[in-house]
């Protein structure tokens, strides 16, 4: 039997309650509004389109974007738990911004890296591995298989030339960027490759995984149910602020929302596969359904103008970024 594999047969014990993770969001949406960084991002990007600027500037501004926005969606999920309505709109729009982000300092990686004289390289890389498996469960949920598929291009494409970093090697997000590359039919890496920052024997560390990998896509309702299950109560021990080794596979805007559960009951309805009923500490609502995909985004005014000016200060901005794909994916703008 499935279940005698697994060890996620109940909810995590110490698995902090939704109150606590609202009332510990509020403290620190207070210290952000406190220092003003909002305002600050605002009156930057008001600078730079008013009057220009410089690589430096560009740079500032979406390093500063990729910060807040991360803020942003934690905000989002939290006012969903207290409103027990998802935020849909809100959570893609956040997400699209973040993605922007990791674009533009996907150019920085390119442009500004170096290697040191020691040999070692220095270069500030656009995402983590942690971060991209993040971003691409996200897209499949809140946006659309259009965006989905750009995401998971650029995502790859990060792996292909080094510009991952992390040192830590999180199941999760690795087990979803390797199901992405698998349902959008990309011939696989050697994820198991030595001296990789996402080397491990993924389906020998999670044999959960093993078996979803598997078997993600069954028509067995009874075994997918089981598996889903094990999969919500596994988010609550790997969330967990006791998780006895102390790792963790999800920020902390995915705490509290299954996003691993319903990344992979996208890719089902994607397949036109029915889904099962979770009843789960994390599916309570407003987290008990899939949010409608969202066909169209309209990115703000100020984003278009910023990335209009960036074009500007970096003539070569859209050359140097196509010189250095190795997968077809577009830029947001």
């Amino acid at each position: 039997m499935v279940n005698d594999l697994m060890n996620y047969n109940e909810v995590a014990p110490r698995f902090r309650s939704r109150r606590a993770y609202i009332n510990e969001w509020q403290k620190e949406a207070a210290n952000i509004a406190s220092r003003g960084e909002h305002s600050r991002h605002e009156m930057l990007i008001k600078q730079l389109i008013s009057k220009g600027g410089t690589l430096y500037d560009v740079l500032g501004i979406v390093g500063r974007l990729y910060t807040l926005t991360l803020a942003d969606l934690r905000y989002q999920f939290a006012v969903s738990l207290s409103d027990e309505k998802l935020k849909t709109e809100e959570i893609h729009l956040a997400l699209m911004k973040y993605f922007l982000s990791a674009q533009v300092s996907f150019f920085n990686f390119e442009r500004q890296g170096f290697i040191s004289q020691s040999g070692e390289d220095n270069r500030m890389r656009p995402t983590t591995i942690f971060f991209s498996g993040q971003l691409v469960a996200f897209v499949a949920v809140f946006a659309n298989q259009n965006f989905f598929h750009n995401c998971v291009k650029f995502v790859l494409d990060q792996f292909d030339i080094g510009a991952v970093s992390g040192t830590e090697k999180p199941l999760a997000p690795l087990f979803m960027i390797r199901l992405a590359e698998k349902f959008i039919g990309i011939s696989p890496r050697d994820w198991e490759v030595e001296n990789k920052p996402w080397s491990v024997n993924l389906f020998t560390e999670e044999p959960l995984f093993a078996e979803l990998w598997q078997h993600w896509d069954t028509e067995d309702m009874e075994l997918i149910h089981s598996l889903l299950i094990q999969l919500a109560n596994r988010h609550t021990f790997t969330a967990s602020r006791n998780n006895k080794d102390g790792s963790r596979d999800f920020a902390a805007h995915a705490e509290q929302y299954p996003i691993d559960l319903h990344f992979i009951m996208r890719l089902r309805e994607w397949r036109g596969l029915a889904n099962p009923e979770i009843k789960h500490r994390l599916t309570e609502p407003p987290f008990d359904r899939l949010p409608e995909p969202i066909e169209t985004i309209e990115l703000p005014d100020e984003l278009h103008q910023v990335m209009k000016k960036t074009r500007e200060v970096i003539p070569d901005f859209d050359a140097v970024i196509n010189a250095a794909k190795t997968r077809d994916w577009q830029m947001l703008l």
